[in-house]
């Protein structure tokens, strides 16, 4: 199984595929979960029947996982078995340097995907 990794220029393995930076994202997410999963069921030395048992599921299932097929589970649903593990969920977010967006709008260039609007702060009441 590869590792997703992020390229030059900061572009994500998944967006160089193709995807928009919301997809990859997920992807990028899915694909580290299952990662996880994937070496505790090696680091267990559990087969693939008794690691469906214990994670609540079916063999065919953890087969598609241990073979790269992240789809098989929602991201929810892994991270749900991430405390079956007695491990941590460990994950970092690296905002835009600052900036960035105020030049995309100025410049007309950002954009808002599926019609989502930006969030705008809330007047507190005194």
């Amino acid at each position: 199984m590869t590792k997703a990794t992020t390229q030059s220029g900061g572009e994500h393995t998944f967006e160089m595929l193709g995807f928009s930076k919301e997809e990859a994202l997920k992807m990028e997410v899915r694909f580290c979960l299952a990662e996880s999963i994937r070496k505790f069921i090696e680091r267990e030395g559990l087969t693939q029947t008794e690691a469906a048992e214990y994670f609540g599921t079916t063999q065919p299932n953890i087969s598609k996982l241990i073979n790269g097929d992240t789809g098989v589970f929602t991201i929810d649903r892994m991270i749900g078995m991430i405390p079956l593990t007695e491990g941590k969920f460990l994950y970092s977010f690296k905002p835009a340097r600052k900036g960035v967006i105020k030049r995309q709008v100025s410049a007309g260039s950002f954009k808002l995907s599926k019609g989502r609007r930006p969030r705008t702060a809330k007047k507190q009441v005194a």
